[in-house]
Formats: structure tokens, sequence, C-alpha cells
């Protein structure tokens, strides 16, 4: 079954199965990248998710019955975590402010969402500004802040990123993490790196998520400058990370744009693509510039 018949059969089941009417949604996500979703329309909730299909239809390729893939699409639909705290921050700040984040993108790939959310340009990025609605040990819930949130809400976009900028560092502490401990950490293993470069650091959050935002707090760069007493260099692994790297003599910064463009192209998901461009932190003048 193709992935289109494949989403117009879920649909059709669950509307069987619910009596309720259902809707297919294509969503633009980060960097340009597009999920399909099914959305239940239950009367009285004013607030409904998306529940994607698209790792359902890699799930049905590999044996899952269509059956079973109806019933847990229905379920997270009926029992989706996030409905009632959504319900609440959408229409009131109070409820919301505290929670308000935001996270580093691409520009370039990302044009479309600037026209209708707030940003705050930051190098070859943008600061996007979301809601934190629920977390747990291996997943999170966040809702983007669009032009006409803020509206609702009754506040200004200066108001909204100044909110942003005090919560940050008590919703996502920064973290510097030698490289050899952040992969030893995912790996599970006691790997030792050998024959690879060990003087590298991960920069993030201690949620690791959305974390390659920390190199925008304020005074951050400055204090690890101070510790090293030396420029050095940032290469963007992803949306969720930044790795930090000494400079070396007759280092050919040239090669690591190259590299970081390889590592984008080859490794990182396509709505994980931060940047393609190396970052310098200059000591002296506290600046942070593009190589």
């Amino acid at each position: 079954m193709e992935k289109k018949e494949f989403m117009e059969t879920v649909k059709k089941e669950l509307e069987k199965k619910t009596g309720c009417e259902v809707v297919l949604k294509e969503v633009i996500k980060q960097n340009g990248v597009c999920w399909n979703g099914v959305i239940v329309q239950r009367e009285g909730n004013s607030v409904l998710p998306v529940v994607y299909l698209d790792r359902f239809y890699e799930e049905y390729q590999t044996g899952r019955s269509l059956e079973k893939i109806v019933e847990m699409v229905w379920d997270l639909s009926e029992n989706w975590k996030p409905r009632r705290r959504m319900e609440q921050v959408v229409w009131n700040y109070e409820k919301a402010k505290h929670k308000i984040a935001y996270k580093l993108v691409n520009r370039e790939k990302n044009e479309g969402f600037l026209k209708e959310m707030p940003h705050e340009p930051f190098l070859d990025l943008e600061k996007l500004y979301y809601v934190v609605m629920e977390e747990e040990e291996d997943w999170r819930a966040s809702m983007m802040i669009r032009n006409q949130q803020l509206e609702i809400w009754g506040i200004t976009e200066e108001e909204l990123k100044q909110q942003a900028e005090k919560n940050m560092n008590r919703l996502f502490p920064a973290r510097v993490q030698p490289i050899l401990e952040a992969i030893q950490g995912v790996m599970g293993t006691d790997w030792k790196g050998e024959g690879e470069r060990t003087d590298l650091f991960v920069l993030s959050n201690t949620m690791n998520y959305y974390g390659a935002a920390v190199v925008a707090y304020d005074g951050f760069l400055k204090e690890i400058a101070k510790e090293w007493k030396s420029d050095f260099v940032i290469l963007p692994s992803s949306v969720h990370e930044m790795i930090l790297c000494p400079i070396q003599k007759e280092e050919n910064l040239g090669d690591l744009v190259e590299l970081v463009k390889e590592i984008n192209e080859t490794e990182v998901s396509e709505e994980e693509v931060l940047s393609d461009h190396v970052y310098l932190y200059e000591k002296e003048s506290g600046n942070l510039v593009i190589v």
C-alpha cells in the first residue's frame, strides 16, 4: 500500500471506530520538512492534537497490522497528555509566561516560519519562541508561538523576548561536557576515542533539547573564554548541541567548514540541521562571528 492510500485508509478506519470526523493534515515543520498527520475532531475540545502517521507507515511496511496502528493512533489522540495544560496556556499568559523559551534554527531554511512567528536574528540563525507544555524523561511537548498568540495574550513581541531570556537558564541550564564523556553516555560503553580528536567539548543544556541555544545565553561564552584564556571555534552539530573546539596551531578553519557540511549531509536528520557555518568566539572583543 502506498503512503497516500495508507493515510486515507487510516482516516476512514478512525471515522468508523470513533464516529468523529477525521481530517488529514500536512504540517510543515522545522527546515521545511513535511509531516503527515490526522486530527480527530472530538466535540468539546478547543485544542486538538495532530497525530503524525509517517512513523506508523514505516511500522506498517515492516509488518505492523493496520488494525493495531488505528488503535495506537486513536489512543494517542484520546489520551494526549498536554491537552489540559495547552487549553490553559493558549488563553492565559500568566499560565504560560514562566514556560516560554527559544530555540535556534537556520534562517534560510525557515523563511516561511519567520513570516508568522516572532523571531530574533542571531548570526545566520534565528531565535524562535515556544512554550514548554509537558516534560517527561523520554519526551517533551511544546507549542510554537505565532504572531496571533501575542494578540490573544495581550503582550508585545519585546515582552515575549524578555520573558524568554529570563526563563532560559532556569528551564534549560547550560552544560559543557567533554566529548568523550558525552559519547560514552550515549553509547553506554567505555569508548576511548583512539585515533580521534578528544580535546572537544559538547555545548548543550541539561535536557539535550534544542541545546544549541546555549550559545546565545548572556555571558555564557565569555565565561568559557575567560577560563580557557583563548579564542575558540564552535561547530554546529545540530539544533540540539554545538561542539566547542580549541584552536590549534596552524588550524585550517576552512577544513572545519567542509567537515560541518559533510556531517550535515550524511549524519544529521534534515529537520535537525542547524547551519553549515563555523563560528569563532573572539576573547578580546567578546564577539561571536561567522568564519
